[in-house]
């Protein structure tokens, strides 16, 4: 039988703490002990408390009770100001460690420390996408994408947000295939630098758009031409971010012949 009292006078390392904890069949017996002991913070020295509290820190950790494992990580050396933010931090030092890179950027956005996410590499998020799969990925890759990451990592999000909306991906959230998804697609290539993809998925922007200026506009309410000529203008925007200037010329003319043809009406 564990003896409370005499836990709670004695210094007691982490080590030390583990084996009295072999006692106790159950994560939450064991959670349950520590607690009584931690409540004796009087009794108790600066020893025994750091081991309590990371100890606790660590159970609830393996319980995937991470608002818990912060808390006592961050009692671990006393109550100082942030001590919450240093828990969360602590605790994404040991998720990091432990492979769990999303759970550590959570957690490290949760500590509001800018010098951990900017730690995380184009390589940590690549391999956090391999585990989410391609389902989840613009969800997560949007999620993320306003935190502090060093330029590499910002490139890499931005980029493949890019390709994603371009390649077909958005078809897993019910997108439909068109304009929208593309021009989305060309503004994360203008956020990652890559000027070239940018003014491809622009062209595309216009080419989809300019597909749907028809000829033939008898027929045609006066709103109708007027929608026509907004829609132009869009794809005259798209084709100048494209720096296609001939396409531009094209849609420019376009736009012109439904003005034109709205003001007969």
């Amino acid at each position: 039988m564990v003896k409370l009292k005499e836990d709670s006078q004695k210094g007691m390392s982490k080590e030390e703490i583990y084996k009295k904890l072999d006692g106790f069949k159950t994560e939450e017996g064991k959670i349950g002990y520590l607690k009584k002991i931690s409540e004796r913070e009087g009794l108790l020295d600066k020893k025994t408390k750091d081991s309590i509290y990371e100890t606790l820190g660590d159970l609830n950790f393996k319980k995937d009770d991470d608002g818990n494992a912060a808390f006592y990580y961050s009692k671990r050396g006393g109550n100082k100001k942030d001590s919450l933010k240093e828990g969360w931090k602590r605790l994404g030092d040991k998720q990091y460690r432990g492979g769990f890179v999303s759970d550590a950027i959570n957690s490290y956005s949760k500590a509001g420390s800018e010098e951990k996410i900017k730690k995380i590499s184009k390589e940590d998020l690549k391999s956090v996408l391999k585990k989410i799969g391609p389902v989840y990925e613009i969800k997560y890759l949007e999620g993320i994408s306003d935190l502090n990451f060093n330029e590499e990592a910002k490139k890499f999000i931005y980029e493949t947000l890019g390709d994603l909306y371009s390649e077909g991906a958005y078809g897993y959230y019910g997108f439909s295939e068109g304009r929208s998804n593309f021009k989305i697609a060309a503004e994360n290539y203008e956020k990652a630098g890559n000027k070239e993809k940018a003014k491809k998925a622009f062209n595309t922007v216009g080419d989809k758009i300019y597909s749907e200026l028809v000829d033939d506009h008898s027929g045609m309410s006066v709103s109708t031409k007027s929608y026509l000529v907004n829609l132009g203008k869009e794809a005259i925007e798209a084709y100048e971010k494209a720096g296609n200037k001939e396409k531009t010329k094209k849609a420019k003319g376009r736009v012109d012949f439904f003005r034109v043809a709205n003001a007969w009406s």
